[in-house]
């Protein structure tokens, strides 16, 4: 398989969720950072939360900086 090919293949994996980051940046050949910068020259997010998934995270680096400042 075409290099370029094995990247969007890739690249629809991650999507759909079928492949992590890591497994993703592997199929197609690349580190990590690299499929970061290919995920982000066409328009993938690499974090994809949804608003509750969002809201829970923003809510837990509220305590955890709460904790470290005391």
């Amino acid at each position: 398989m075409k290099q370029e090919s094995k990247r969007q293949l890739a690249l629809e994996y991650y999507k759909a969720k079928v492949l992590s980051l890591g497994r993703a940046a592997e199929f197609a050949g690349l580190s990590k950072w690299d499929f970061i910068d290919f995920l982000s020259e066409n328009d993938v997010p690499v974090i994809d939360y949804d608003e509750d998934e969002l809201v829970r995270e923003f809510e837990t680096a509220a305590r955890m900086t709460e904790r470290l400042r005391k």
